[in-house]
């Protein structure tokens, strides 16, 4: 028995090495195919990273060409509120409506839509009163209606000889102004 089981040992063990050998065979075969499939799937998405990437960047720097190149567009402006303007003494104020019976005094308006103020509105004068300034401008007339400005003609002024003012000599009350080039300098 013990001879039986080392022979059917030895038998295994053949047969065993050969299956090893057979199976060594087809690894290597198998791997060669996978190491030439890996081969072909690298070189292919290679291939494609490849063009991607060179088409992103083409992509990209056309975009950037692009927003370097063109213009921003123009903000729209924000819209104006109305206002009327108007002189008032010296001073100029504005208002958000138009005030009526001032628009004789009205500098300018402005706004988005705002519409014009109405057109001024001017009182005619009095005819009397027109009259009256016509007749006082004329020359004659003014001559005629002009009153004397002094009483009697003034008196003349009498000279000072308490102090003789002498050739070359400064007057009374004045006084000669440094020299500014003598001055002491800060």
């Amino acid at each position: 028995m013990k001879r039986q089981l080392a022979v059917l040992s030895a038998l295994l063990l053949l047969a065993a090495c050969e299956t090893n050998e057979q199976d060594k065979e087809a690894i290597k075969a198998q791997v060669k195919e996978d190491v030439h499939i890996a081969e072909g799937n690298a070189e292919r998405h290679t291939l494609r990273v490849a063009n991607n990437l060179r088409d992103q960047t083409k992509k990209t720097a056309m975009k950037l060409r692009e927003w370097w190149l063109t213009p921003l567009p123009n903000p729209e402006p924000p819209p104006v509120p109305p206002s009327y303007c108007y002189q008032v003494l010296q001073d100029i104020v504005c208002y958000r409506d138009a005030l009526p019976g001032m628009t004789h005094k009205l500098v300018g308006y402005q706004g988005d839509g705002t519409p014009p103020p109405p057109t001024a509105q001017t009182k005619a004068l009095p005819v009397s009163r027109i009259q009256k300034m016509n007749n006082a401008a004329a020359p004659d007339v003014r001559v005629a209606n002009a009153k004397p400005v002094f009483v009697a003609p003034p008196t003349q002024v009498k000279e000072d000889k308490s102090s003789p003012v002498l050739d070359g000599a400064a007057a009374v009350g004045s006084e000669p102004l440094p020299d500014p080039n003598l001055s002491p300098q800060l």
